[in-house]
């Protein structure tokens, strides 16, 4: 099953992490954490050791403003809170 691992939206969309956080809550089934980086502002949605190795993709929204991380998660993942 594929799910959210983080939510990007860039800097050019959102001049603030408070910004970003809300274009990214339209998108987000949760925000577990979150990060600046140069680009822009990632909202993690579950840690990435709850997804198979390899199987995280990238998806860009046509505006290009915002990315969604997604992934497959490891078998049994869904019983720890953190990968829910």
């Amino acid at each position: 099953m594929r799910k959210k691992q983080t939510v990007i939206v860039r800097k050019s969309a959102a001049g603030s992490r408070t910004a970003a956080e809300a274009i990214a809550r339209r998108h987000a089934d949760r925000i577990y954490t979150s990060r600046e980086t140069p680009a822009g502002y990632r909202f993690r949605q579950r840690p990435p050791s709850c997804f198979t190795s390899g199987s995280l993709r990238t998806f860009c929204i046509p505006d290009g403003k915002v990315c969604i991380v997604y992934g497959t998660l490891r078998k049994g993942a869904e019983k720890k809170k953190a990968c829910r």
